[in-house]
């Protein structure tokens, strides 16, 4: 065992814990092997950070899984009434995060008859509202759901919806986590699947808008 090896790096993480702690002002005194603590610190955080992460959303994915569970056993009519009396939600939007066409949610809610496999996406759908509303306190979930996640791309949260994605969705209502990295995420290819021909410009008065390019 090199003695004087090991108290080197015991005086490199003394220096590396006391850098930490200084102002952000701070110049630190150079050298390889602080160098590589730093970086080691730093791996170990952005590795305590992902575990956290997980760990966090996986509360909202129980949470959404629960209201899934007590959703099923209502009716489709009735659970179609919620979504569109008490959350207002379009049957065009509803039909996108579904997979069926509009004509067969009305008949639904005229006559019933929808399969176990789409009643449960009916299900789901009125559980993510939900837990948007009930535990992230989201007063107009669907105005959430249909907002531009990145200004130029033609991306929202209702063309992102999976069930597997309700607790990463969930994270993102709760300001857990960025549109980007959602979308990272979700379809890494995101910048050519929903890029538009609009673009940002910033007026006189500051404010930016939307506009056709050309």
């Amino acid at each position: 065992m090199d003695i004087n090896a090991t108290g080197t790096k015991m005086h490199a993480r003394t220096q590396v814990r006391e850098e930490l702690s200084t102002s952000p002002g701070a110049v630190p005194q150079w050298s390889d092997l602080v160098d590589a603590m730093w970086r080691e610190a730093r791996q170990h955080s952005r590795g305590k950070t992902a575990q956290l992460d997980n760990q966090h959303r996986a509360l909202y994915t129980a949470a959404f899984s629960d209201l899934t569970r007590k959703s099923v056993a209502r009716p489709t009519r009735a659970l179609l009434d919620d979504l569109a009396t008490e959350f207002g939600l379009a049957w065009v939007d509803l039909s996108r995060m579904v997979g069926v066409s509009v004509p067969a949610i009305r008949k639904w809610r005229m006559d019933g008859g929808a399969s176990p496999e789409n009643h449960e996406r009916v299900a789901q759908v009125w559980a993510f509202l939900t837990a948007l509303r009930q535990h992230l306190h989201v007063d107009d979930p669907v105005t959430w759901l249909t907002r531009r996640l990145e200004l130029g791309f033609a991306v929202t949260v209702k063309h992102l919806w999976a069930p597997e994605w309700a607790g990463l969705l969930l994270d993102l209502a709760a300001g857990g986590t960025t549109a980007a990295q959602v979308l990272d995420r979700i379809d890494p290819q995101w910048h050519d699947t929903y890029a538009t021909s609009d673009e940002v410009v910033i007026f006189d008065d500051g404010m930016p808008a939307i506009v056709q390019r050309g």
